[in-house]
């Protein structure tokens, strides 16, 4: 469920391995049937070294291959900025992984290269 405020599409499709979601609560309850981990990505349009992280580093097959252990969501912090303050995003990009009950297990903030994953 979206929080007051926040944008939703309505639908998950992060439970099928290299799809990002957009809805992190539903995302969490597929983690809980699936026994999967969350890994959420922070990030606005704007953001230069958030599209060059997708890009360049999160698309390599590398990565990708790591990704499939993943139910994989982006947040948009310019349209859902509470989402953003609740788990203490600062800028963009920021990496969170989280356990099935939401409890954050892991973050990385900034750009880093596909050798530091």
């Amino acid at each position: 469920m979206p929080l007051p405020g926040e944008k939703s599409t309505g639908k998950v499709t992060g439970g099928h391995a290299g799809e990002w979601s957009k809805e992190l609560d539903q995302a969490l309850l597929l983690a809980t049937a699936q026994y999967r981990l969350v890994l959420t990505l922070f990030t606005t349009p704007e953001c230069s070294w958030c599209n060059r992280l997708k890009q360049d580093v999160l698309s390599t097959s590398e990565i990708a291959d790591l990704l499939d252990y993943f139910i994989l969501v982006e947040v948009d912090t310019s349209e859902n900025p509470k989402r953003a303050a609740i788990h203490h995003v600062r800028s963009t990009p920021t990496m969170v992984v989280f356990s099935s009950d939401g409890r954050e297990r892991m973050r990385i903030d900034g750009f880093v290269e596909k050798s530091e994953l």
